[in-house]
């Protein structure tokens, strides 16, 4: 009966429902080839689909729904896993790393709406199953359940390289294009093209898509035999490196030390003295210079209004953790928070979210949020260095520590971003956990 009402009266959202059903059964039979196009999308965030935006939707409960092209497509392909499993039931298992760990966060989460009122309790039900059980399906199993074979895996890393190779060509790009920050100065700055901005508009965003799929250039790098090839992986390298830190991110300059501190500390002196070697050149060329740069620009407004907005923005969540220490003020509540602030809106505008995963579990879910997340993502990139330290295959190794530092990188970037509850932070862990479950396999 629904279904003639809807042919009737929405005919679009009939046809619309087919294909997608189509797709489905489709990816039910190959779901790596849904990943792969996951993989491409994931860097892409800002690239987003607003149901409300289509008028046969509006006045309905789609007209609410906007999100980036690539959840839409991880939906999809949940679904589609899911009916391969069922199908395949019996030959093949479901994997589930960190699963206790991430039941204790999801309670939690839960708990911390004991402190909001009954008329935001379904908001917050609402927010939990977006942003934390979605994530965890769509970035975390999905990756770890599709892949079956190291080839598949390195497909999946040649898929992250391109699009890495997208993000750089968009950032030098930038600066042609974008107007200068500060004065005559300028920095590598995503861009709208038409209206369509996939890296976002701000340098944070590039730079965090660009430190994630750094290590894997590294060990294409390393790992190429061909001479031609390698010098073209190492060209990349370095133009990406150089990209990175001419967004003059903060962050990502942290993240990029971080990344190097492990790499060092993991590597066999053999490994990072060759590397060493390559880089002191690049080093004295092009990283001198541009820290020169940056800290000329570190002296600007600019940046001192950046911190200061971040400062206050700490001090809101310790204010909200001092009031409810142990459950928080519940989830999704931080942007209330900064709202109910005055004088924070009259010196910076509208309210944002908390810029660093701990000040926004501190003011959300507590001292058990924090526990609880640090245990589940401590357990998650242990699982990795785990398995790296028992590999006895030398390339397979050297895989498996790209895919640690990238991970890593991922989890430290959200100690000073926003992105805490998006791919961006997950989809790294998940294509490690991947690499993981393979060398079990």
């Amino acid at each position: 009966m629904l279904g003639a009402v809807m042919s009737v009266y929405m005919p679009g959202a009939v046809f619309v429902a087919l294909v997608l059903c189509a797709v489905i059964w489709a990816l039910s039979y190959k779901p790596i080839y849904g990943l792969y196009v996951l993989l491409f999308l994931y860097p892409l965030l800002s690239w987003q689909i607003n149901l409300g935006g289509y008028e046969s939707l509006q006045n309905t409960f789609f007209a609410n729904i906007n999100a980036p092209v690539a959840d839409f497509w991880a939906l999809l392909l949940i679904a589609a896993t899911a009916l391969h499993f069922f199908r395949d039931r019996v030959r093949t298992r479901l994997l589930l790393p960190g699963l206790p760990l991430f039941i204790l966060f999801f309670l939690s989460a839960l708990t911390s709406l004991f402190t909001v009122a009954d008329s935001d309790v379904a908001s917050g039900v609402q927010y939990i199953a977006r942003n934390i059980l979605f994530i965890y399906c769509a970035y975390v199993l999905l990756p770890v359940n599709s892949v079956r074979r190291r080839e598949e895996l390195w497909r999946g890393a040649r898929v992250l390289l391109i699009v890495g190779a997208l993000a750089t060509l968009w950032g030098i790009a930038s600066l042609f294009i974008v107007e200068p920050f500060w004065g005559v100065w300028r920095r590598v700055t995503p861009f709208a093209i038409g209206g369509w901005a996939p890296f976002g508009l701000f340098h944070n965003d590039l730079a965090e898509v660009l430190v994630a799929i750094l290590p894997l250039v590294f060990y294409w790098q390393y790992r190429e035999t061909r001479d031609a090839w390698r010098k073209i992986a190492f060209l990349y390298a370095t133009v990406m490196t150089a990209v990175t830190l001419l967004t003059f991110s903060r962050t990502a300059w942290i993240v990029l030390f971080v990344q190097a501190v492990i790499f060092m500390a993991l590597s066999t002196r053999v490994a990072w003295r060759a590397v060493v070697r390559r880089v002191l050149p690049f080093a004295a060329v092009v990283v001198v210079p541009i820290t020169i740069y940056m800290l000329i620009f570190s002296g600007s407004s600019y940046v001192a209004s950046s911190t200061s907005a971040r400062v206050d923005l700490a001090r809101i969540a310790m204010i909200a953790f001092a009031e409810h220490p142990i459950i928080g003020n519940g989830v999704g509540t931080y942007i209330s928070l900064v709202a109910g602030a005055t004088a924070f809106r009259i010196e910076y505008g509208p309210p944002f979210d908390a810029h660093g995963v701990i000040q926004k579990l501190a003011a959300e879910q507590g001292v058990l949020g924090l526990i609880t997340f640090f245990l589940l993502v401590g357990a998650l990139l242990m699982i990795v260095y785990r398995a790296w330290r028992s590999e006895k295959d030398e390339h397979y190794r050297e895989l498996l520590l790209a895919m640690l530092v990238m991970a890593a990188g991922a989890v430290v970037f959200q100690v000073f971003n926003t992105q805490y509850y998006t791919a961006k932070m997950w989809m790294p862990i998940g294509l490690a956990l991947a690499a993981v479950a393979l060398r079990k396999k």
